[in-house]
């Protein structure tokens, strides 16, 4: 059987208000005293009941990171990031996976809300959702721009497409071709947006035909640039919405024999780690990624030590151009 408080106060010859203060580290207690308990906590193996306390303090110093795919490389390198940064603060991190679904992420919104978290950091499974606003607890959103009173941090995409289609142009690439992710995602259509208005500017038509949009995922860049070819309207480059299209579309341009940069320029979207990869080398708009981790988890601390009403805050960075192999300037016929 577990022991409690008042087994450590009588083990150790003190009040239960002296041990409370001790594993409080509160003032109050002499030296030898506070020797005399800690003692008797490690010889017992005594740990403070974790739920107990939160209930007693109204704060557990837990928060949670709520993503759609743990195994993209972005969500993991913000998860990191996140974690590194809560630790620092003194405060513990719960992650967990939506997979792009309501209701899982209902049920783990319940399911954090009964382990008592201080405050969340999340990617809503859809753009459509907005559930999180049912949930009276702090919120940050990363990479989902929220109208309500509610804070977030999000990149500036359109300008993140019209870097990518001005680099691309610079380039004397001019049939560019967009593969993207999700159709309903904010970031597919505000990135193809970008790359539209880059064109538009300088008076070069852009094809609707070279638009393919699924997942944001290895295969979908694959498919999607595939799909393309098969069609025979063959672009000279590729936008993609992420890095990992871009891989995808990467391998198919291999396997059919056309070559990077001189026949097809790739950009893609992130700057995850395996972009700057020598094998790879990957020209992209790159995301601060470590950055908005930091920075959500400092905004949702600020905002469980202020409380939700006096602190909200949106704030959008800007993304920038990463040149590496994948383009490069076309040389004139």
């Amino acid at each position: 059987m577990s022991k409690t408080i008042k087994d450590i106060a009588q083990l150790a010859g003190v009040s239960y208000g002296t041990v409370s203060r001790v594993l409080n580290k509160q003032t109050g207690v002499n030296s030898k005293t506070k020797e005399r308990v800690q003692k008797v906590i490690d010889e017992v193996g005594y740990r403070p009941n974790a739920i107990a306390r939160s209930l007693v303090k109204k704060q557990s110093n837990t928060i949670a990171l709520m993503v759609p795919d743990i195994s993209h490389p972005f969500f993991g390198s913000m998860a990191l990031a996140v974690d590194k940064e809560a630790y620092k603060r003194g405060f513990n991190t719960i992650l967990c996976n939506t997979d792009y679904n309501l209701e899982i992420e209902r049920k783990k919104m319940n399911f954090l809300l009964e382990k008592r978290v201080d405050g969340i950091i999340i990617k809503p499974a859809l753009e459509s959702s907005c559930q999180f606003s049912n949930f009276n607890i702090p919120t940050v959103l990363i990479s989902h721009s929220h109208e309500g009173e509610t804070n977030y941090i999000d990149i500036e995409n359109i300008a993140g497409g019209k870097i990518a289609g001005d680099h691309l142009l610079d380039c004397g690439y001019k049939k560019i071709a967009f593969i993207g992710g999700y159709e309903d995602a904010a970031s597919t259509q505000l990135r193809l947006k970008g790359l539209r208005k880059a064109m538009e500017e300088r008076n070069i038509s852009f094809d609707d035909g070279l638009v393919r949009l699924g997942a944001y995922s290895i295969q979908s860049g694959y498919t999607g640039m595939a799909d393309i070819l098969a069609k025979g309207n063959i672009p000279d480059s590729v936008f993609c919405a992420n890095d990992l299209i871009a891989l995808g579309v990467l391998q198919r341009a291999d396997e059919c024999g056309l070559k990077v940069p001189e026949q097809l320029g790739v950009v893609g979207f992130d700057d995850i780690l395996i972009a700057s990869l020598p094998q790879i080398r990957l020209t992209t708009i790159r995301q601060p990624i470590d950055r908005m981790g930091v920075l959500a988890t400092e905004m949702l601390i600020k905002t469980i030590h202020d409380g939700t009403d006096s602190y909200v805050q949106k704030i959008t960075l800007r993304p920038e151009l990463k040149i590496r192999a994948t383009t490069a300037p076309k040389k004139s016929d």
